[in-house]
């Protein structure tokens, strides 16, 4: 393509002015983010990706067991007052959910909503009510 003696083109940013050079371009990756409570035990980490919602794999699992036995109760519950139509069942389920919350207050841990929110793809805490 190029004679012995012809080099191949170089470009610069001085070559075609209002082009940015490549060191300029060059794009920084966040390898940490600011500090966040675990959504299990509530100590403070330093997540790694934007999704990292709890501080070890044990308290992500711990929080997946918990959530899925309290999803069966609450389904059933749901289901019942659903294909009945018993209004009692809602106060169950209110019922159940008041139990769920001393249950977590005893143990020292609080209800902190999700703080990644995917529809604007960044973490943020919600607003305080």
């Amino acid at each position: 393509m190029f004679g012995s003696d012809d080099k191949a083109p170089s470009c610069s940013s001085q070559d075609a002015p209002g082009v940015a050079s490549a060191k300029s371009r060059v794009r920084t990756v966040r390898t940490s983010y600011p500090p966040a409570p675990c959504r299990w035990c509530g100590t403070e980490y330093v997540a790694l990706h934007l999704e990292q919602e709890f501080c070890s794999p044990a308290c992500r699992k711990a929080w997946g067991n918990l959530v899925m036995v309290r999803g069966a109760a609450a389904y059933e519950l749901l289901m019942e007052w659903r294909s009945r139509r018993r209004w009692n069942l809602i106060s169950a389920l209110c019922a159940l959910v008041r139990d769920w919350r001393h249950e977590d207050r005893d143990a020292g841990r609080t209800y902190r909503p999700r703080i990644f929110n995917p529809a604007k793809g960044r973490r943020e805490m919600p607003a305080e009510r």
